[in-house]
């Protein structure tokens, strides 16, 4: 009886082996998937559908924006006060080397306007442009766990730079006024408003492409910030293009960038009380709409690649 036992138990004993050997084997095993019907879940078939799912995405980005606006020096004593202070800060470091040093107000009737307008409004491009810099390898723990739309983040980032674009935009056109040698306001000023409009619709299409190309291939960030820093020098900022600029290759090359002439039609507006000539405002909103477009479109076609960064 007992010798039956054991062998009864020995049984048993083998019998439970082979289950896990079997369910071993199972686990291991190599399922065929048929995959014709299967798209990547990281895009969307269509740009039109695409674009649905950002709509549908609106208030997220909106509400993300403002939870993220006026951010910049949180950590600091000073706080959002440096959204004012920093281009401030510029405006004396670069009107001392260049309008007092190297003397490039000559020419130029109200040189610290002049100076103020293409600092700050620069600045709006050059935050846009460098906040693609790297921006969805800075987020790529959210890019890599959920499944939206990765131009969401390019929005909401845009967004959130616009509202902090206001503050210093708004000390920079009272600045430029309150240098006049005589101050005239005249309705005219408000052109400013669609002219800004559409220099951040231009910024976010530059930003499109600062973000692909720092996504996909990381070390073009320094040379985004490179190309920012030739922009800022070739844009006109604290010179007249007419007067320190004689090749005329050069000088035709620096009109048609199109930040010199955005900069050309904030100053005008704003320091001349001249309101822009048809074809300057089309040939603004022409680059504006084109750059986004292509920017967005560019970023898209990518679209499937940015959920696998590493």
């Amino acid at each position: 009886m007992g010798q039956h036992s054991r062998k009864k138990a020995q049984n048993g004993k083998s019998g439970s082996i082979r289950e896990q050997v079997s369910r071993a084997n199972l686990g291991s095993a190599t399922l065929l998937v048929d995959d014709k019907e299967l798209t990547p879940v990281q895009i969307s078939s269509t740009l039109r559908e695409y674009a649905r799912e950002l709509g549908r995405r609106g208030s997220f980005i909106y509400a993300d924006a403002r939870a993220r606006a006026f951010s910049a020096g949180r950590d600091t004593y000073l706080g959002r006060a440096w959204l004012i202070l920093q281009p401030l800060i510029d405006i004396l470091l670069y009107g001392l080397i260049f309008g007092v040093v190297l003397k490039t107000n000559r020419g130029i009737e109200n040189f610290v306007g002049y100076l103020v307008i293409g600092i700050v409004f620069f600045g709006f491009f050059s935050k846009q442009f460098l906040h693609g810099n790297g921006l969805l390898r800075s987020q790529k723990g959210l890019l890599n766990s959920f499944n939206f739309p990765r131009a969401t983040v390019v929005f909401s980032g845009s967004l959130r730079l616009f509202f902090d674009s206001l503050p210093p935009a708004a000390v920079a056109l009272v600045a430029a006024l309150l240098t006049q040698p005589s101050l005239s306001v005249s309705p005219k000023i408000l052109a400013v408003i669609p002219v800004f409009i559409l220099f951040h619709l231009f910024g976010t299409g530059a930003m499109f492409f600062s973000a692909r190309m720092t996504a996909l291939v990381p070390d073009l960030q320094a040379i985004m910030k490179l190309t920012s820093r030739v922009l800022f020098y070739l844009s006109g900022i604290f010179f007249s293009i007419d007067r320190f600029v004689n090749h005329e290759i050069l000088k035709t090359a620096m009109e048609l960038n199109p930040l010199y002439q955005f900069l050309s039609i904030f100053r005008g507006i704003i320091l001349s009380d001249s309101l822009p000539s048809l074809s300057a405002f089309l040939g603004v909103a022409l680059w504006s709409i084109l750059v986004f477009t292509f920017g967005f479109i560019y970023f898209y076609l990518a679209e499937g690649k940015y959920g696998n960064l590493r």
